[in-house]
């Protein structure tokens, strides 16, 4: 991070920055303990208002292909392919999936496995085949929610619609 701060900002800025993210120490409570004082090596303060400014400076050379969209929002990332050839589509992926692979070992981040799902969009019975991360298939699923909305592999609305109506009627008995 310090790394890049210095890169992206005048010296001013970067020493103001640097002091802010060093020197910080946390603790374990639990019930009445407290652990010992450990200083924190990684990372920015959670909940800090200068959070979304760091990850948008670290994750500004996020690599990008000409043949895939990559779509960020805080840190959640998307990364699409359209094309006619399923085949093609996936290798596509695949190629910026290996890329996102080598740019996340450099800057030591850990892609989450748990999180992530890969999603045909498509009106016909056609899927694509499979992609990795990490030599890993990321798992193939037809309805997802990405940013607050559900997608569904046949470019449907009904898991989106159903669940905003759950929502309402909760909110509707509890007037």
């Amino acid at each position: 991070m310090l790394y890049k701060l210095k890169t992206a900002l005048p010296d001013p800025y970067y020493l103001l920055l640097k002091k802010h993210l060093h020197s910080r120490y946390f603790q374990v409570k639990y019930s009445s303990l407290f652990s010992t004082c450990h200083e924190v090596l990684f990372g920015v303060p959670q909940g800090s208002v200068l959070g979304p400014l760091f990850y948008l400076i670290f994750t500004a050379d996020l690599p990008t292909t000409d043949h895939t969209t990559i779509a960020t929002f805080a840190d959640d990332t998307g990364l699409l392919a359209v094309h006619t050839d399923p085949i093609v589509a996936s290798q596509q992926l695949q190629n910026h999936l290996n890329i996102l692979e080598a740019w996340f070992d450099k800057w030591e981040i850990k892609f989450n496995q748990a999180k992530s799902a890969h999603l045909t969009f498509t009106i016909k019975h056609t899927l694509c085949p499979p992609v990795t991360m990490n030599n890993v298939p990321i798992p193939m699923q037809t309805d997802v929610k990405y940013l607050g909305l559900h997608r569904k592999q046949h470019l449907t609305w009904s898991t989106h619609i159903k669940e905003k109506r759950h929502h309402l009627n909760l909110k509707l008995r509890g007037m």
